[in-house]
């Protein structure tokens, strides 16, 4: 399993160590039933290219999600349509916060950089028309 995620292009691909029956109640004829599937997370990353260039830097360790993003909206707000800000966060929560902020502002998220368990850059092009 590792070589096919490796040769899709992933890297650092770590499996978890518990497992689980994850089709214990499937239908007597599932494949999963016969063979005895089981339910594992993968962990692997796939480099992204290029990153782009910031025309701007929030850096906010500390900062929980629901102060984070007011700070993300007021730096954009100091930023001309199409420039970039990149946010710099430490709450394991923003990894979902910031994706649904972007999609729910309009303003793009165009790279997320995972550095730790803790740290996350986020990239945010700020959207073409208005004022965000």
């Amino acid at each position: 399993m590792r070589a096919v995620i490796e040769a899709a292009g992933f890297t650092g691909v770590d499996f978890s160590a518990r497992r689980w029956r994850t089709f214990d109640d499937a239908p007597a004829e599932s494949s999963a039933t016969k063979y005895g599937t089981e339910g594992v997370a993968i962990f692997a990353l796939k480099p992204i290219g290029p990153l782009p260039e910031a025309n701007a830097v929030l850096d906010a360790p500390g900062q929980a999600c629901a102060t984070l993003t007011p700070l993300i909206k007021q730096h954009l707000r100091e930023l001309a349509a199409g420039r970039v800000l990149e946010v710099r966060a430490d709450d394991p929560a923003a990894r979902e916060g910031v994706p649904a902020w972007s999609r729910l502002t309009g303003n793009g998220l165009v790279a997320t950089v995972v550095e730790d368990t803790r740290r996350t850059r986020f990239f945010i092009r700020k959207k073409g028309t208005g004022d965000e």
